[in-house]
């Protein structure tokens, strides 16, 4: 079964606001409304993933980290592909040709976990980010093998399909 979970404290915002919409001594801050990610992984220590990023930039260049073992496949833009140049094995740039509204990035990654899940042992993984851009929010929908039983450990915890619905549509 799918598992979906919220940072520590995440609550969708009861009044409807705008996520994207500029907030006050927000301007000329770049920032990272919705991480939201939905991340497989298989009983070999293969995982894979979608990351979609709603941003509002301010910058051109952006850089997109990836989880350790993780590598870049797909990369899009408001559904236009674009290339990701590597800068190292976990870290690759990318460049935007307009930065004058909100913009959506979706990254299909994989990779390999190793043994950990297959072994029982506690799986660490963090999410997709851009480097130097805060993140506001971040959903986590997972899928593991079928003979694995997922838990949540703290800061984040499970969420409901309506506070992820909710979420999803403020972004």
């Amino acid at each position: 079964p799918d598992e979906e979970l919220l940072p520590q404290g995440a609550e969708p915002s009861a009044d409807g606001e705008d996520l994207l919409g500029e907030q006050p001594g927000d301007r000329g801050t770049p920032r990272v409304e919705l991480a939201d990610i939905r991340f497989a992984s298989d009983s070999r220590g293969r995982g894979w993933g979608v990351a979609r990023i709603a941003l509002v930039p301010r910058e051109r260049q952006v850089r997109i980290r990836l989880p350790e073992g993780m590598r870049l496949f797909e990369l899009f833009v408001d559904g236009h592909p674009l290339v990701g140049r590597p800068i190292d094995e976990t870290v690759w740039e990318l460049e935007q040709l307009d930065t004058s509204r909100p913009r959506t990035l979706l990254a299909i990654f994989a990779g390999d976990l190793g043994d950990t899940l297959a072994s029982g042992m506690p799986l660490e993984i963090s999410p997709p980010e851009l480097v130097d851009v805060q993140t506001r929010q971040v959903v986590w929908t997972l899928r593991g093998p079928a003979n694995v039983q997922l838990g949540v450990m703290p800061p984040a915890r499970p969420a409901t399909a309506e506070e992820v619905a909710e979420i999803r549509r403020q972004a």
